[in-house]
């Protein structure tokens, strides 16, 4: 039993301890300096002039202005930034993150630092994430690895070359230079008149497709539905009202895609605005802002710091 005595002094904490912020009070402090803004005077406010003092009072010290808070937020400047990867969720826009600090990051259906074992539309190494050091910058790639049903990538746009494929919808369709188109190339590489070619026997259908390109559709047994591009500009959707080439896919809005020929005789294509996006398949592409791709029926978003 503790012999009484005077009252137990209160501990009190070291001087000059360091206080350590809570994780309240740093989103507190970004969400105030976010929300800094310099006020604008409103043109219907009425012009003042300065108050006469009144005799006998105090002055006090006019306020300083607010100002906005133009401090740089912290960056790692002597080493690269991180990517951010999502495995979005089937037809959602989040889903798994999944942080690339190194070099090389593959994606793939058996091997890689990414498996995804239940798409077999993805090959066992499918895909490759790369970030490479160039022009004293640090660049983000995306590389396909000789995948079978290749890898895509969302765009608002794109060059239209023979043999490239793209996805509207839930079908893949790969573009063909017409034989004109072939011979003028051909012409233009060479600096000389390209040779005369004969025409293939056929249909007037056959005919129109060697003299002018094609959208061919894609199919698990092979070559499907051709769409022969006869005119300058031509619309791809579900909407006959809307389109000239009509797809009969639910993932097709009612007018998905333009296909249109430039000024310099290319032929290019461009979203519009569509709900599911268009893909192009590439072999190696740089994502200097991220982007969304796609290796067979799974899709990704790439974010940079």
């Amino acid at each position: 039993m503790k012999p009484p005595g005077p009252p137990d002094k209160p501990v009190n904490p070291p001087r000059n301890v360091t206080m350590v912020e809570s994780v309240e009070e740093i989103r507190a402090q970004i969400r105030a300096r976010q929300t800094m803004r310099e006020p604008i005077p409103s043109p219907f406010a009425p012009a003042t002039s300065p108050a006469a003092p009144v005799p006998g009072a105090h002055s006090q010290p006019a306020s300083p202005p607010p100002s906005v808070d133009d401090t740089a937020r912290f960056q790692p400047v002597q080493r690269p930034g991180i990517a951010t990867l999502i495995v979005l969720d089937d037809g959602d826009d989040d889903g798994e993150t999944v942080r690339i600090r190194r070099e090389s990051f593959v994606i793939g259906r058996v091997q890689g630092d990414l498996i995804i074992p239940h798409d077999g539309n993805i090959s066992g190494k499918h895909a490759e994430i790369l970030r490479r050091f160039e022009g004293g910058q640090w660049h983000w790639y995306l590389r396909d690895l000789q995948s079978t049903n290749g890898t895509f990538v969302r765009v608002a746009g794109g060059i239209l070359r023979d043999g490239q494929e793209t996805l509207i919808g839930g079908t893949c369709y790969r573009f063909e230079s017409s034989q004109l188109d072939e011979s003028g190339e051909t012409a233009a590489v060479a600096g000389a008149p390209a040779a005369t070619r004969k025409w293939a026997g056929g249909s007037i259908a056959q005919l129109a497709a060697q003299m002018n390109p094609s959208l061919v559709a894609l199919t698990h047994e092979g070559d499907g539905r051709r769409f022969v591009l006869d005119r300058p500009e031509q619309w791809v959707g579900r909407d006959p009202a809307q389109s000239s080439i009509v797809v009969q896919d639910p993932l097709v809005s009612p007018r998905h895609a333009r296909i249109y020929r430039d000024a310099k005789g290319k032929w290019m294509i461009q979203n519009n605005r569509s709900l599911n996006g268009l893909w192009m398949r590439i072999t190696e592409v740089a994502l200097e802002k991220g982007g969304q791709f796609q290796c067979g029926e799974q899709r990704f978003l790439l974010k940079l710091s």
